[in-house]
């Protein structure tokens, strides 16, 4: 019989390692400004450090300035631990190392999770014990940030790892240009709206990389157990043969999850360097029905991503709820992933109700009617089914067993990740 592992409805996001080992440098050792707080004297051929402010608020950073007696650009290591309560703290730099000369020297963290810090300086990462600590405390402060992503599953004796069948429906609309878009080269425009290629890999290319990795991993726990195989497939939407509701397969249905396949992947995900187009849902989900028609029903989860960096454009929200319903009554789970950048929600819904009114307009004014479906009595009763209220649920809810959102490369690695070892893989 088979235990599923447990289904969450939110994923969670990537805890941070923060590495103790030397950082590396090239070149002469660089000038690092003088603390911004007053650090205690050092101990005669001692170290001291101190934390300002002493105590902040999630995403709020703190200055670590650290002092050594007679001591002339000499490296220390920051190493960051939770004390008293489960935390998670990011080195802002990315370098664990810090030179410090006879003034002193610092280096700025950043609070992921809220927690009671101590930070340890130290002349050799792996030293038994610490040159000096100080304590750092942060708050919730209203944040609300997910645990980190779970463990790779852990099967009984008795049972066996079984893969499982993931389609990623990729949104690839104009504004990926400005979310998802290293190196921008405008190509021209379309109807008003500048066009780009990108000038190298998107995040979205690496995120599916690694989810293909990560369930290629899983397989290689068991070689001997060909049920451990994952089959995945991609679409892209919207198309620039239809940008309103075109969707394109860019793997030919699944494929199965081995070393042979990855340059498959790989190639498959070049579409996401040229944005175009709208938002459609409708499409990203037109796309999953196709990966999933004719699969055998092997008793393998799937799982259905819908990846979009913003809100649908869809014409009629209603028919689009139909499709996920009948995605699920075939047992298909699907899950939405945000990949938003920098701007808040509020922020985001502002400019895309602005845009469906700015759309709205032109189609009138072209003699086609409203942009949106005749069973919707107005735009203001559009947009609150694209978006939702206090009460109703936004589209992305209503289509999905969990929405996720996530601001950066690493975080929507995983949460990849997490759909994975969460809503995929199972043991039997």
């Amino acid at each position: 019989m088979k235990r599923m592992l447990s289904i969450i409805s939110a994923v969670s996001l990537a805890s941070f390692a923060l590495a103790c080992s030397q950082a590396q440098f090239t070149g002469t050792p660089p000038a690092r400004a003088k603390p911004k707080t007053e650090i205690p004297t050092p101990p005669p051929g001692g170290v001291s450090c101190a934390a300002a402010p002493a105590s902040l608020k999630l995403g709020e950073r703190a200055t670590i300035g650290i002092r050594a007696e007679a001591t002339d650009r000499e490296l220390f290591q920051t190493v960051t631990s939770a004390s008293g309560a489960k935390g998670e703290l990011r080195l802002s730099r990315g370098e664990s190392g810090v030179y410090v000369a006879a003034g002193g020297g610092e280096n700025v963290v950043e609070a992921l999770e809220a927690g009671i810090y101590k930070i340890e300086i130290r002349r050799l990462a792996g030293a038994a014990a610490a040159d000096a600590s100080c304590d750092l405390v942060a708050e919730n402060g209203g944040v609300t940030l997910p645990p980190p992503p779970p463990p790779p599953p852990q099967c009984e004796p008795t049972q066996q790892l079984v893969g499982a069948h993931v389609a990623f429906m990729i949104d690839n609309s104009n504004s990926n240009a400005a979310t998802d878009c290293p190196s921008p080269t405008k190509t021209g425009t379309f109807q008003g709206a500048d066009l780009y290629v990108c000038g190298g890999e998107t995040s979205r290319e690496k995120a599916v990389l690694s989810a293909f990795d990560t369930l290629l991993a899983v397989a290689a726990k068991e070689p001997a157990n060909a049920n451990a195989i994952s089959t995945l497939a991609i679409s892209s939407f919207p198309t620039t043969a239809d940008y309103v509701g075109g969707w394109a397969r860019e793997t030919q249905g699944m494929l199965d999850v081995l070393p042979a396949s990855r340059d498959t992947v790989k190639s498959a995900m070049q579409f996401s360097r040229k944005p175009y187009g709208l938002t459609p849902y409708g499409a990203g989900l037109a796309g999953a029905d196709a990966m999933f028609q004719g699969l055998a029903d092997d008793g393998k989860a799937k799982v259905a991503i819908l990846v979009t960096d913003g809100e649908p454009t869809d014409r009629d929200p209603l028919a689009v709820i139909d499709t996920a319903a009948a995605l699920k009554a075939r047992g298909i789970d699907v899950i939405t992933v945000f990949y938003t950048g920098a701007d808040a929600r509020a922020v985001r819904q502002a400019k895309h109700v602005a845009m469906l009114r700015d759309v709205d307009a032109a189609n009138r004014r072209a003699g086609k009617g409203p942009w949106y479906a005749n069973s919707l009595a107005s735009l203001e009763a559009y947009v609150k089914a694209l978006l939702g209220d206090g009460s109703q649920k936004s589209l992305a809810q209503a289509i999905s067993s969990g929405v996720v959102e996530v601001q950066d490369a690493k975080a929507l690695e995983a949460a990849f990740q997490a759909i994975i070892r969460t809503k995929a893989i199972q043991c039997e």
